[in-house]
């Protein structure tokens, strides 16, 4: 009674196991890949949106009580500098 077990490489028992490579892993691997690159997209759309736009005083109203920010400031203190939408 022989049960001594056989010694595979991975390759081999992929293959023995999971079959060639074929079109049902080759659907899967397209898919995959669409799904990271949508989400290397959706990262890049951060990078490049989470930019502050320049800004400056109004008819030399004073900057420094905002400190350095638009947020602590009237609304009538402060524009966009750039196109106006």
């Amino acid at each position: 009674n022989s049960t001594e077990s056989e010694k595979i490489c991975i390759d081999e028992m992929l293959e023995k196991y999971c079959g060639e490579f074929g079109k049902w892993q080759l659907k899967h691997f397209i898919l995959t890949s669409l799904a990271w690159a949508l989400e290397a997209f959706h990262t890049m759309v951060m990078i490049f949106a989470d930019r502050e736009p320049d800004w400056s005083c109004v008819n030399g109203a004073d900057c420094g009580g905002g400190g350095g920010s638009v947020c602590g400031m009237k609304a009538a203190e402060w524009e966009w500098i750039g196109g106006k939408a």
